[in-house]
């Protein structure tokens, strides 16, 4: 409830003009209830930043446990999750995208995707011609951006219609 509240806010209030007062009120529980799972806002923000990180691991690596062996030729749409991951947690992307919080956020999500990304294509069986890392900061960035651009045009298409266009992006670059 702590989770869901701080992001209620977050979008009606700047992030450092939010208290514990306001978090604890608005979200019908006591402060020694929210001190009993958080040092303080901070805290809070940061195990719920964590969460959706890992969340977001596992939507990525979805694909993986549908489609073996694996290659970009052989996947498909709903193979790919991401942006479903980035829907269900719609609120929390705008936030953090329109919020001074998380200054360092956009650097977090694309280091957790290029390190997805390396993985991904460690455990590929076609040659790359390209620098892994470099590949990997390119699509990590890419993937960010596109997640951006959704988040900005207010979830205009659907969680399916991002993952097409990924898709095709992924296999226009692979042909």
């Amino acid at each position: 409830m702590f989770k869901d509240t701080i992001i209620d806010l977050m979008r009606e209030y700047k992030y450092k003009d939010i208290s514990v007062t306001d978090i604890v009120k608005n979200a019908d529980y006591s402060r020694a209830a929210f001190y009993t799972h958080f040092k303080d806002k901070e805290a809070l923000l940061e195990e719920l930043t964590e969460d959706v990180i890992e969340d977001l691991k596992q939507a990525y690596e979805e694909p993986y446990h549908e489609v073996k062996p694996f290659h970009v030729h052989t996947l498909k749409p709903e193979n790919i999750k991401i942006f479903h991951h980035v829907f269900a947690h719609k609120d929390f992307y705008y936030v953090v995208i329109h919020s001074e919080a998380l200054p360092g956020f956009q650097k977090m999500i694309t280091y957790q995707l290029k390190e997805l990304l390396l993985s991904d294509f460690n455990r590929r069986t076609e040659e790359l011609k390209l620098e892994k890392e470099l590949l990997a900061g390119y699509q990590a960035y890419a993937i960010y951006g596109m997640i951006m651009e959704w988040v900005e045009g207010g979830y205009k298409y659907s969680a399916d219609y991002m993952a097409s266009q990924l898709l095709l992006i992924l296999q226009e670059r692979f042909s």
